[in-house]
């Protein structure tokens, strides 16, 4: 089993705020959010940062794209409905790209 990372092991208002900014920054700015914990007294390295807020950045991602299609359509499709279709399509085309090389090695 891995270790449980730094950052949620942080106070909840700590681990939030740096939720917050990593949104703010569009998860783009690590070492930005490394001296901000220092200040606060927590040590947690960049690449730390990373490897545990990489994966929220391809949700965080998503969640913008439902919106704009939300947004683009006037609220005739709701983010909620955008999200489950673009995560669907999405989902087809990794099972997709696993059937293709399931059957290149058949």
């Amino acid at each position: 089993m891995g270790r449980r990372a730094k950052l949620l092991s942080l106070p909840a208002a700590i681990r939030t705020e740096v939720f917050k900014r990593a949104i703010e920054t569009n998860f783009s700015d690590y070492e930005g959010l490394e001296a901000w914990l220092r200040a606060e007294g927590h040590e947690i390295s960049a690449s730390a940062l990373h490897r545990t807020l990489a994966p929220l950045s391809k949700w965080a991602e998503l969640l913008r794209s439902a919106q704009l299609v939300e947004q683009a359509s006037g609220g005739a499709v709701s983010a909620a409905d955008a999200l489950n279709a673009i995560t669907l399509d999405r989902l087809t085309e990794s099972i997709d790209q696993l059937i293709g090389i399931l059957e290149s090695r058949a």
